[in-house]
């Protein structure tokens, strides 16, 4: 899979989240996650850290710290944990819960506290990286930040669409770069040294991957039914739109006879739509062939087909006209049956246009086969074999007529 298709994939499960949980949610977790994270945080720092007060002259002393950033951690992810827990886990859907367990089991965001642990060893390779050259450490935890914010599926999960999704990870990250280059224009940008700024970078991470993490786990837990459920909107979609496009080109006389059912509310009726999508898909492209056989033969009638094939008369293009409504896919319960109905059409269009159907055709003992809505595989053997054996003797004797 290339790249433009996982980022695809991404967003669709993105916008399928919100099938299972309202989108407020998101928002909700964000917020109180930052609140109550920093608060946490920050108390975990001035209790078990070197901080005794926030005065500016010991802050970042103080947290320059493995056991200033281990405080902020704990604190930061312990109360994600518990966020995330409250609002994904415990009011995960039933349907969901029951294909998918430990979406709603606490041990799956208690797993979220070990992340201090890997903080702490962040901030000791930056500070070797410091001690190499004060650059590289804040260039390695720039990058990291960077990476975690791009890769965060908050991004793809506030939108009602993958582009609307798109356009808001852009403004976002926009506002932040115009502000943040405002902010120096104005001067209002703290006189920091690039070992100051990796360390100040890395807590801006830790707040980061704090407020987001509770989202980003519930979405790991749950990717399978995320892919299911992406799959089914976009199969729903994609055949509505066909369905409502064979619907305005079909004529009088011609309902496409194929239901789609666009009640996804839970996973187990997306996992029914998914079963179905190709045979749906497969039904409707029935549809379109038998649509443009039929405007095919339209288009060498002198009136419209429906009202052809109504006509009381023995006419051959009559017979046609009613063979051509008889072999519609409506007729038919099997799809493979239907198909073999629209090429035995084709084969007789085909004979007609060119003038190699006798006033003969369909007449006589065949001519029960016109009172026959959906003809069976074998009626359409024959069918096919008469068509074809008159164009046959025509092609030798060079007869050309058209009724």
């Amino acid at each position: 899979m290339d790249y433009i298709q996982s980022m695809r994939r991404r967003r669709l499960m993105g916008v399928a989240f919100s099938d299972f949980y309202p989108r407020y949610t998101i928002a909700a977790s964000i917020i109180i996650s930052i609140i109550g994270g920093i608060l946490l945080g920050v108390t975990s720092v001035l209790y078990f850290g070197p901080i005794d007060n926030l005065t500016s002259g010991t802050l970042l002393e103080g947290l320059h710290s493995p056991v200033s950033v281990a405080a902020f951690s704990g604190g930061m992810f312990a109360w994600a944990a518990i966020v995330a827990w409250s609002i994904f886990g415990r009011n995960a859907p039933e349907d969901l819960t029951s294909e998918y367990p430990h979406v709603g089991q606490p041990f799956r965001y208690v797993g979220m506290m070990l992340v201090p642990v890997i903080d702490v060893a962040l901030y000791y390779v930056v500070t070797f990286l410091n001690n190499l050259a004060s650059v590289l450490g804040l260039a390695a935890i720039g990058i990291i930040f960077l990476y975690r914010i791009n890769s965060s599926n908050v991004w793809v999960t506030i939108g009602n669409t993958p582009r609307q999704n798109t356009r808001i990870m852009r403004l976002v990250l926009g506002a932040v770069l115009v502000a943040g280059a405002a902010a120096y224009v104005l001067g209002v940008v703290p006189t920091l040294t690039h070992e100051e700024w990796s360390i100040v970078l890395l807590y801006a991470l830790i707040i980061w991957v704090g407020i987001v993490s509770g989202v980003d786990t519930t979405i790991s837990a749950m990717e399978g039914a995320l892919e299911t459920q992406a799959v089914a909107n976009e199969g729903v979609d994609y055949l509505t739109e066909q369905h409502q496009t064979l619907c305005e080109r079909a004529p009088d006389g011609v309902d496409i006879d194929v239901g789609i059912d666009d009640d996804l509310s839970t996973l187990q009726d997306a996992q029914s739509a998914v079963a179905e999508l190709e045979t749906t898909e497969a039904w409707l492209d029935r549809y379109e062939s038998y649509l443009d056989v039929r405007e095919d033969l339209a288009d060498h009638l002198d009136e419209p087909v429906h009202d052809l094939a109504l006509a009381d008369d023995d006419r051959l293009s009559t017979r046609v006209a009613t063979l051509c409504e008889n072999l519609s896919p409506t007729h038919y319960d099997d799809e493979e049956t239907a198909a073999d109905a629209i090429d035995t059409l084709e084969v007789v269009v085909d004979t007609y246009k060119r003038g190699y159907l006798p006033d003969e055709f369909l007449t006589g003992d065949d001519a029960d086969l016109l009172n026959t809505a959906g003809p069976s595989t074998g009626q359409l053997e024959w069918i096919e074999s008469a068509a074809r054996k008159n164009a046959r003797i025509k092609q030798v004797s060079g007869y050309d007529h058209r009724a």
